[in-house]
Formats: structure tokens, C-alpha cells, sequence
């Protein structure tokens, strides 16, 4: 079983910015795979799952529970950080 680590988190309020440091990164070899969520317009969504992830679907769930909990975070007034780089 593969197990998954922690590298950094990434919160950004701009949706453009954070793409393209994410598309960097996969350009770099650095993103083997994503599961994601995006909001659009009228609070609708569409979810997607590629590269590794759809590989390893239990072992990226651990990631989708850290992602949880920093949204619950967000939720209950925490400190909001824009980490992207």
C-alpha cells in the first residue's frame, strides 16, 4: 500500500494564480495526479480525479481529509493564510 505525506498546503484567493502554480508544478514533474473540486457561478461545482490519484484512490482520500479539515477551518473564522507561491 503506498502511503501519502504532507508536502506543504496551498490557499490562495485567487483561482487563476494558484492553476498556474499548480500547472507549474506539473510541468516539473513535482504533480503526479489531482483530485479537485471547483466552484463556479450559481454555487455549482464539478469534481475530477487524474493522473496517480485515480491510481491510488484510497491513499488520496488522506489528502482530500486534510483539504476537509483546512476548509473547516476556514468555516469557523480561522486565520486564512494565502500560502501560494
Amino acid at each position: 500500500m503506498k502511503h501519502l505525506t504532507l508536502v506543504g498546503q496551498s490557499i490562495s484567493r485567487d483561482a487563476e494564480e494558484c492553476a498556474e502554480e499548480l500547472l507549474r508544478r506539473i510541468r516539473r514533474g513535482e504533480v503526479l495526479g489531482i483530485a479537485f473540486t471547483a466552484l463556479m457561478p450559481q454555487r455549482r461545482f464539478f469534481t475530477g480525479v487524474c493522473g496517480e490519484c485515480v491510481d491510488d484512490p484510497h491513499g488520496v482520500r488522506s489528502g482530500l481529509l486534510s483539504l476537509d479539515d483546512e476548509l473547516r477551518d476556514i468555516i469557523r473564522g480561522g486565520d486564512f493564510e494565502d500560502t501560494t507561491r
